[in-house]
């Protein structure tokens, strides 16, 4: 065999083993996205984020960026609450959030302003 068919097949065969995902355990996991905005249809950026997987208990928190965004990547399938809180706001909370492997949900929420500093 020369040196050049068997460049291309070791090129080959790099090639297939570079396209199978780089995060195998990640396959089954679920992301869930949204927007937070405020009574105005303004986005909120800093609002503490707290996903909990009501089968376990396990929290994780994630924080919206300066356009309202957050993102939560990796997580389990299953049921979550989600809260949301930023101080001049009245906390907000969900529940019977359905996550489905493979899938990416999305929650858009709407912060009002508290009564209470």
């Amino acid at each position: 065999m020369s040196i050049a068919r068997s460049a291309s097949r070791l090129w080959l065969c790099g090639a297939l083993l570079g396209a199978t995902p780089a995060f195998p355990a990640q396959a089954g996991s679920a992301q869930l996205t949204g927007l937070v905005r405020d009574q105005a249809r303004a986005a909120v950026p800093g609002v503490v984020m707290t996903l909990t997987r009501l089968a376990t208990g396990e929290a994780r928190i994630f924080v919206t960026n300066s356009a309202g965004l957050f993102a939560a990547a990796g997580l389990p399938p299953g049921e979550y609450q989600v809260r949301a809180r930023l101080a001049g706001f009245r906390p907000l909370v969900h529940n019977g959030i359905r996550l489905v492997a493979g899938e990416t949900a999305r929650l858009d929420l709407e912060l009002a302003v508290s009564r209470f500093s």
